[in-house]
């Protein structure tokens, strides 16, 4: 079993990005180191007890994405009158 990231190193033990210990915290780092780039905070997709508390940041998958967007186009033109 893997254990934990150790706050000293701040890094996922499963697949070594960098930890940060909720979305807010990626979110707001993500904004930071690239400003001009959309990233986007996620959970570790590792399995592991503390999954929780560990997100990364990165791009946003485009299927996802272009997914999310129809999505919203779709329930635009339905209203629960």
């Amino acid at each position: 079993m893997t254990r934990p990231p150790s706050r000293e190193s701040g890094r996922c033990p499963t697949c070594g990005k960098k930890v940060y210990g909720n979305r807010r915290a990626a979110r707001r780092a993500a904004k930071r180191l690239y400003p001009a780039d959309r990233m986007h905070a996620y959970r570790c997709p590792t399995k592991g007890p503390w999954e929780a508390n560990r997100w990364h940041i990165g791009h946003l998958n485009l299927a996802d994405r272009d997914r999310d967007r129809r999505m919203r186009t779709r329930n635009e033109g339905h209203d629960d009158d």
